[in-house]
């Protein structure tokens, strides 16, 4: 597979998968969550998405923590990998 046709590929399936967001953050049925930290996520991305869906009530704020955030514990295993909480 050449580099053109890789890029086209993955080009198609970024797209099918914003096409995908776009209809569960529009449905008035459906709940969506999203990380509003600012890093993830842009916050023009938030805006966008607090604009685009019809029961803004369903848009929930989901927090980019790990399970040690705010405790004591130093680490845990996610996956099969040790991973452990450094301070800023």
């Amino acid at each position: 597979m050449g580099e053109d046709q890789l890029i086209t590929e993955t080009a198609a399936r970024t797209r099918a998968a914003i096409d995908a967001g776009e209809q569960a953050i529009a449905a008035s049925v459906i709940y969506a969550g999203i990380v509003a930290d600012g890093i993830p996520v842009h916050p023009q991305t938030l805006r966008l998405a607090l604009a685009a869906k019809t029961n803004p009530e369903r848009l929930f704020v989901v927090p980019n923590a790990m399970a040690v955030a705010g405790s004591s514990i130093t680490g845990f295993t996610l996956n099969g990998q040790e991973l452990g909480r450094k301070d800023a």
